[in-house]
């Protein structure tokens, strides 16, 4: 019994040994193996900046300003929870001689990129009339008269560069920095066009059913502004309401000639009102005067009654001959 008790404590004495041995040869290979495993998940590349949005615009025949800005930041950063302001920006680097409807165009295209981030929104204005190479519900201006800016804000924890470049008459804008965990996209929604009322004026001092524009009419425009959410996946996640923009609409003014009267004629039917432009009801109306004598900045109106006759060639009865008086006319 005893001499199987000394052969079973060897045994175990020997299978511990060769445990040991082991453990002593393939504990290196394995803490090499979580060592380097670990090692390779800390040396793994971070998410490198991008594009994540772009803008256009087409310039106009002056540009300088815009040029000039372009060249002197081509590129500007926005840190990281921060804010950022046209005015004051433009106001640091004193640089407000530059023309606030060129700088304007700028702020405008970047406005539009930023439609496609989460970038908040501080301040934004729109002028009386939409600019040339503008979209409706795109403009941002800046006036530095007017005490107008355009300000954002950067709810993010990384920086952000907007690069400023030119390519012949063209301004690109590009936001570069890591990319957003949700796509972002402007929605210009709910568009309504106002037609220009116009308004008649009866004058004596042309020929009877003879009409001249005296002003141009401008259509208004109403817009909303929206930002679309949408996640990874495609999915639709929110909608943000950013502006509604209204640009009223102007009178169009039209000269109408009568025979001269002693008595002025009362005015026909239709009165001025006093419905809010924005109404649809009111869009394209006319409105009736008095008889008037004013022929200030008359201009032929296309396509109406007489249209091959020019009033500057000075022929008997026309409007020159009545305002200026004839060549062989003895003076009074």
């Amino acid at each position: 019994m005893g001499k199987f008790r000394r052969y079973t404590f060897t045994l175990a004495l020997t299978i511990a040994s060769l445990l040991t041995i082991a453990f002593s040869q393939w504990s290196p290979v394995v803490l090499s193996s979580v060592a380097e495993k670990n090692t390779s998940q800390d040396i793994l590349p971070k998410e490198e900046p991008v594009v994540v949005a772009t803008a256009t615009r087409q310039l106009g025949e002056e540009y300088a300003d815009t040029e000039k800005f372009v060249q002197a930041f081509s590129q500007l950063p926005i840190e990281p929870l921060t804010s950022f302001s046209m005015k004051k920006f433009i106001e640091e680097k004193k640089l407000t001689e530059l023309s606030s409807e060129q700088i304007s165009i700028v702020s405008s295209a970047l406005f539009e990129a930023l439609l496609a981030t989460n970038f908040i929104i501080s301040e934004r204005n729109i002028g009386s009339e939409l600019p040339k190479n503008t979209q409706l519900g795109l403009e941002a201006k800046v006036d530095f008269s007017k005490n107008m800016d355009f300000s954002f804000y950067n709810p993010n924890k990384h920086p952000y560069d907007m690069k400023l470049s030119m390519n012949k008459r063209e301004l690109e804008i590009s936001i570069i920095g890591i990319p957003f965990s949700h796509k972002y996209e402007a929605n210009l929604t709910e568009k309504q066009e106002f037609k220009p009322r116009t308004i008649k004026r009866y004058t004596p001092l042309l020929q009877p059913g003879q009409k001249y524009v005296e002003t141009e009419g401008k259509p208004g425009f109403l817009i909303k502004v929206y930002r679309e959410s949408i996640s990874a996946t495609g999915e639709w996640m929110e909608s943000e309401w950013i502006a509604e923009d209204f640009y009223q609409p102007s009178y169009r003014v039209e000269l109408i000639g009568i025979v001269p009267s002693s008595s002025p004629l009362p005015p026909q039917q239709g009165t001025l009102g006093t419905e809010s432009m924005a109404n649809p009801d009111t869009n394209g109306s006319s409105v009736s005067e008095t008889p008037t004598a004013s022929t200030e900045n008359l201009a032929p109106a296309p396509n109406e009654q007489n249209p091959q006759q020019d009033p500057g060639q000075g022929t008997d009865g026309s409007v020159e001959d009545r305002l200026w008086g004839k060549p062989n006319e003895v003076p009074k």
